[in-house]
């Protein structure tokens, strides 16, 4: 009997673990898994999380403080902070024609912590003629936030108008002189240097470059001392200047006259083809090989930072009345710097090479 029981409690047992094991295979089979689409189409991958700093942002600034590089770069550091919710640190490192700068953002680690405000020109006439430390085609490019082209003329030579003894009150009293005229300059690779070095070849003029000003303001406080003779700047920089008449503008460099001067005469009237080389635009850039998910996601902010009203604001009232406002994409950025270096190839005997 007891051999019968343990048969039969040893039957049910087994016929029990069958009947669960059953049960779960048909309940497993009944529910289907709630990630399957119902319309037989395939499931979409989540979207990849955006990157998000996680410590402050430092932006390089070729010049030194108080001019218009430091007031944009300041306007688009604050909205950075805003959108990427970490501070922007601004940092200063003139020098070399903006080459310190450029050289220092090339080097840094490509973690999008380091990014740099650039200038067209200074950018492409170092890496072409000057300083070979750099590629600049690396570069991880952004939006342009100024731009010189959308001013019909942007750039102008100012004299001293105080100082008798330079007897240089127009154009013309520069293109007749008959001495070498001092033209004060920020350092190779600059727009006032590139800019000295076009008119000298052009107008057969005999300009000697005296280099090392820490500024565009620096430059023309030179001049108005009389220091130097000749020097160009844009007019938001130079309007105070002319209030005080320290210095007076005789000649512009940009693809019509100036409306505010009509009279004085332009580049445009003798080589328009050489305007676009002389129209700067200024960019942000990352070191070489930024990640992508790290350049899109700065790519972005910069894009709505250049774009704020803030900045649209301080073109309008602190930048050539907002004629320099014009921003561009990052690809367009790029299309800038192959076209500037298109345009100055042929110019390239123009410099002394080191």
């Amino acid at each position: 009997m007891k051999k019968s029981r343990k048969r039969i409690l040893s039957l049910i047992c087994a016929l029990m673990i069958l009947a669960m094991i059953s049960g779960c295979g048909t309940k497993n089979e009944a529910q289907p898994s709630s990630t399957a689409p119902t319309d037989g189409s395939q499931t979409q991958a989540a979207e990849p999380a955006k990157w998000v700093p996680e410590k402050p942002i430092t932006l390089i600034v070729p010049t030194k403080p108080g001019d218009y590089y430091d007031s944009q770069a300041r306007v688009i550091g604050a909205e950075l902070e805003k959108a990427l919710g970490k501070p922007i640190l601004i940092e200063y490192m003139s020098g070399a024609g903006h080459a310190v700068a450029t050289e220092f953002v090339y080097k840094a680690d490509p973690d999008g912590y380091v990014l740099g405000y650039l200038a067209l020109q200074p950018t492409v006439v170092n890496q072409m003629i000057y300083n070979k430390n750099y590629d600049i085609d690396q570069f991880t490019y952004f939006p342009t936030c100024y731009n010189q082209s959308k001013d019909p003329a942007f750039l102008y030579v100012p004299v001293a108008a105080k100082d008798s003894k330079s007897g240089l009150n127009s154009w013309q009293d520069v293109l007749d002189a008959d001495r070498p005229l001092r033209w004060a300059s920020v350092g190779e690779g600059s727009v006032v240097h590139l800019a000295g070095v076009v008119l000298s070849k052009y107008y057969d003029l005999e300009l000697t470059q005296v280099l090392g000003y820490a500024g565009g303001p620096d430059c023309v406080t030179a001049v108005a001392r009389g220091e130097s003779d000749l020097t160009t700047m844009t007019i938001d920089v130079l309007g105070p200047y002319f209030k005080e008449g320290d210095v007076k503008p005789i000649f512009s460099i940009g693809p019509e006259r100036s409306k505010e001067y009509p009279d004085i005469p332009s580049l445009s009237d003798d080589h328009p083809e050489l305007v676009d080389i002389l129209a700067n635009k200024h960019f942000i850039v990352g070191p070489p090989n930024m990640p992508e998910e790290i350049a899109d996601a700065l790519d972005e902010a910069i894009w709505n930072a250049v774009n704020s009203d803030k900045m649209k604001e301080l073109h309008k009232t602190s930048i050539s009345e907002g004629r320099m406002y014009g921003p561009e994409s990052r690809e367009e950025t790029k299309k800038s710097i192959d076209k500037m270096r298109e345009l100055l190839e042929p110019l390239l005997p123009l410099f002394e090479k080191k």
